[in-house]
């Protein structure tokens, strides 16, 4: 299905069954297959669907691989738990310590406690990524009927 806004964003249809462990399409791929569809109206065909598909599990493919290269298994294991909690988060480690090891800046396999490092120069730099610094606040209010807050009922 496409909207008819100026946009065109490819929504997948409740036919199109996605590969095993991929959830949603990228949105990047997504605008590609409906700028340039082969199909009728520039609408992207099916099998140009597939085929981005297919390009992005090869892709979450090669970085789960490069990942299990470079991490220790503990440094793999807080990973993705850390993913659990907050994906957003997990994304910009992966996405940092992928960038190092391909510019050359690791050396060997990266340990639990250069991963929590890592961590915490990205909770330093960019925050908890939607909460106010990542730690949880309570906002507590006190009820009505409070005995700061009475209200004189004797005049009515």
């Amino acid at each position: 299905r496409i909207c008819s806004c100026s946009t065109r964003f490819v929504v997948p249809d409740e036919r199109m069954s996605l590969p095993p462990g991929l959830t949603q399409v990228d949105p990047a791929i997504a605008q590609q297959l409906a700028a340039g569809g082969g199909g009728p109206n520039g609408m992207p065909t099916q099998q140009d669907v597939a085929q981005a598909q297919q390009k992005q599990v090869e892709q979450e493919q090669m970085r789960a691989d490069l990942l299990v290269r470079i991490l220790s298994p503990e440094a793999k294991e807080r990973l993705s738990r850390i993913a659990l909690v907050k994906p957003d988060k997990a994304k910009r480690l992966e996405e940092m310590v992928i960038g190092m090891a391909r510019s050359g800046r690791l050396q060997g396999k990266l340990d639990d406690g250069q991963l929590k490092r890592f961590l915490e120069q990205i909770e330093a730099g960019g925050g908890g990524g939607g909460g106010g610094g990542g730690g949880v606040q309570f906002d507590r209010r006190r009820a009505v009927d409070s005995d700061e807050e009475e209200i004189d009922l004797s005049d009515l």
